[in-house]
């Protein structure tokens, strides 16, 4: 049995019209929207899978200030399917692209990091298709983020390649990259180890914490287990210090993880999954981010004067989950409708018409009409059975 799935359809009529009437009321442009509280200056990920029948498709991110002016707009176009078309009736066309869309197209996974301006107290996602399109949307995740890796989960791709990671040699015989039920796989049947780099922008004298989360397979021919290597480089380009290297043993752990301190002059950090020849890694999620460190005392009382000797003495400590931002105590603001934008305005307490469809946006995702909530140091947003939607 599959597993139940829902899906938001915009700009679709529900049953065939006649082919030689057109319905204004059904080709109208349409839109989805949903407000939840942000917190300022912080990063977001926001991520959904959709397709749509015309290339203007649309989701946008109102980010709102506190008398629900708009702030800052950012947009991700939705990936087109074209629809081959008669010559037909425009509201029949929209009804022949609706069945394309849901029944034909798979819906392709959307991804990208956005950062809440100063001043930001909500944001409003909402999807928008123009007149006589069609879009379908599903899993919808707005949540908030310290991660410094692009595509952390090597899921995203775009012209058929990995987003934000580069695979060198570029076109090394025997190496694979495909995706599974449990991750990707990156597969390395050559004579020649194969690895994926990513770049990214990094500071000196940082705390910083590296993780993986997957499972590492060796052939009996292999010479070496696959590694997570992390290098620190100069304003230069030359790489600083010694690297911090994970050995991923196929008979470890899925889970492994370092911690340490940049270099003090270390402008950029390069990671690298590497893959030996023979072997693979299966990966679920890699993870680097830089932690603010507090000081902690610590002290020791004695009964009696002299001397004390603490022999491999360590200090644990728990990673305290950020509060999510609440909801303002005058409400939500007003969903836009379709071809409009926020302006200032201080009326929040308009009820808004629920969709037909059960969506939700937010820090949760809704797969299976579930809305779950994750939390980091800027707070999640909010669930999709607390932010107020709207269809128009």
């Amino acid at each position: 049995m599959s597993a139940f799935r829902r899906v938001a359809v915009l700009g679709a009529p529900q049953a065939a019209p006649a082919a030689a009437r057109v319905d204004a009321a059904r080709v109208m442009p349409t839109a989805l929207s949903q407000v939840v509280p942000v917190a300022e200056n912080c990063a977001y990920d926001f991520s959904f899978w959709s397709i749509a029948s015309e290339p203007d498709a649309v989701a946008e991110i109102f980010w709102l200030g506190t008398d629900c002016n708009l702030l800052q707009t950012d947009k991700v176009f939705i990936e087109e399917m074209p629809v081959a078309q008669a010559n037909v009736s425009l509201s029949l066309a929209v009804f022949q692209a609706r069945r394309a869309v849901v029944e034909r197209a798979p819906l392709t996974l959307h991804r990208r990091r956005l950062s809440a301006p100063a001043a930001a107290v909500q944001a409003e996602i909402r999807f928008g298709v123009p007149q006589g399109g069609v879009a379908a949307v599903e899993a919808v995740s707005l949540v908030g983020t310290r991660e410094t890796l692009e595509n952390p989960d090597l899921t995203l791709q775009r012209g058929g390649r990995l987003v934000g990671w580069e695979l060198l040699p570029g076109a090394a015989p025997g190496v694979s990259l495909f995706g599974t039920d449990d991750g990707v796989q990156f597969r390395n049947a050559g004579a020649s180890a194969a690895e994926l780099i990513q770049t990214i922008d990094a500071g000196g004298k940082k705390y910083f914490s590296l993780e993986w989360e997957g499972q590492a397979e060796a052939r009996s021919s292999a010479s070496a287990d696959p590694s997570l290597e992390l290098y620190w480089l100069d304003a230069g380009g030359d790489r600083l210090g010694d690297p911090t290297i994970i050995e991923l043993s196929p008979s470890g752990f899925n889970t492994a993880a370092a911690q340490g301190i940049s270099p003090m002059t270390a402008t950029r950090a390069e990671l690298h999954l590497v893959v030996p020849a023979a072997t693979s890694q299966r990966i679920r999620r890699v993870s680097l981010r830089f932690l603010t460190s507090v000081d902690v005392p610590v002290r020791f009382s004695a009964q009696s004067p002299g001397e004390l000797t603490v022999l491999d003495w360590r200090v644990a400590f728990e990673r305290a989950e950020a509060a999510p931002p609440p909801p303002p105590k005058d409400g939500l603001c007003t969903p836009t409708p379709p071809n409009r934008t926020p302006r200032f305005s201080t009326a929040k307490k308009l009820i808004a018409a629920a969709p037909s469809v059960d969506t939700s946006a937010g820090a949760g995702t809704c797969r299976g009409g579930r809305t779950g909530t994750r939390r980091n140091r800027c707070g999640s947003s909010a669930s999709g059975r607390t932010a107020r939607t709207a269809r128009r």
